[in-house]
């Protein structure tokens, strides 16, 4: 990584006569994502500063949308700050914003570090997971990160005096926090044969069947599709058939509600409510695009509101298949089902300050 190979030369920090040698970044994967990071120096004296690096480079082969690196700082950090793109506020800069910094945790599931959208996080409450409102948060953002590009942000923190420190060494860091915007997309083919195609085939010898479950993933999410029946689905008079979606997040770190859905029909563009009613607009993050049949959709569903995720997963989507009674022999109908998400990951970097 670029950042980090300027940083291999040798950091010196003189601690009761000894020599620390260069700190080494920590790399992982999740949601698509190589994450790396690098505290210099790893330990600090009180009222000295550390410079925090964060590199990013995406292994998804798709590229992502609007990417943001932000640290917020823990309980320990305080003040101090370079890089680009940022927004901070001092303690009494946040009081005249209309701040309340100690009493108003972040509110669950809202975005650290955007508060109100005027504030910026400070510490941790102990009895709260969610940072305060109030204090610093250095960030950078990209529209696009391509496949294979790289992203680099570097923060500067500051360790608390020597008045500050009740002990002679502590542990505190930062928090970094990565986020981008992304769908997953995949083309799924029903199959449908009339009644006498099937007895056809059945009768020669000639009656094969496909799975009737499909699943396609990116590097974030996973999509289960699985049908009531083998395809191709043989059309019966009165016959019910129906499809299923299952999504999981697979990538190891927080997915955003999948709120809203619509169809969009191929032929002319037109957004229709999940049960076929035509929109104003398309606006959802699940939606199906396929052809009208017989002016009906293929598939149609109950209208999504909002799905919320319970151990990894969504609650199961169910569709039902309208079956055409005037159909050819044998007739596939491609539709398109597309889930859009923000991905979120969270790492905590320890420092180590020596009094």
């Amino acid at each position: 990584m670029r950042v980090f190979f300027l940083l291999a030369v040798v950091m010196v920090l003189f601690i009761s006569g000894c020599i620390e040698l260069p700190n080494s970044s920590e790399s992982f994967i999740k949601g698509g994502l190589k994450i790396s990071t690098l505290a210099d120096p790893s330990t600090v004296f009180s009222g000295s500063d550390t410079m925090l690096y964060v590199d990013v480079e995406n292994t998804e082969t798709k590229t992502l949308k609007d990417v943001s690196i932000g640290v917020y700082y823990l309980d320990l950090f305080s003040m101090g700050y370079t890089g680009t793109g940022t927004g901070i506020l001092t303690h009494d800069a946040c009081l005249a914003s209309g701040g309340t910094c100690s009493s108003s945790p972040c509110a669950p599931g809202m975005d650290v570090g955007m508060c109100n959208f005027s504030l910026v996080t400070h510490r941790y409450n102990e009895s709260y997971p969610e940072p305060y409102c109030c204090g610093y948060y250095c960030f950078k953002r990209k529209d696009e990160l391509k496949p294979g590009d790289m992203m680099t942000h570097a923060c500067k923190l500051k360790a608390p005096s020597k008045e500050d420190m009740a002990e002679d060494s502590l542990t505190g860091g930062a928090g970094v926090k990565i986020t981008y915007d992304t769908e997953l997309s995949a083309v799924q083919l029903v199959e449908l044969i009339t009644e006498n195609g099937y007895l056809i085939r059945k009768n020669t010898g000639d009656w094969k069947t496909m799975p009737k479950s499909y699943t396609y993933r990116d590097k974030g999410i996973e999509m289960h599709v699985e049908f009531s029946d083998e395809l191709p689905i043989v059309v019966r008079k009165d016959k019910k058939a129906y499809v299923y979606f299952t999504i999981k997040n697979i990538g190891g770190g927080f997915i955003s509600d999948i709120e809203g859905s619509y169809i969009k029909d191929k032929e002319n563009g037109i957004p229709y409510s999940m049960d076929g009613v035509s929109l104003a607009n398309g606006i959802g993050d699940f939606s199906i695009e396929q052809t009208k049949i017989d002016n009906k959709f293929i598939v149609t569903c109950s209208n999504i509101n909002k799905l919320t995720q319970n151990n990894d997963e969504f609650p199961r989507i169910a569709c039902e298949l309208n079956l055409p009674q005037n159909m050819d022999y044998l007739s596939n109908y491609p539709v398109t089902i597309r889930v859009h998400y923000n991905y979120e990951i969270r790492k905590d970097v320890p420092i180590k300050i020596v009094r």
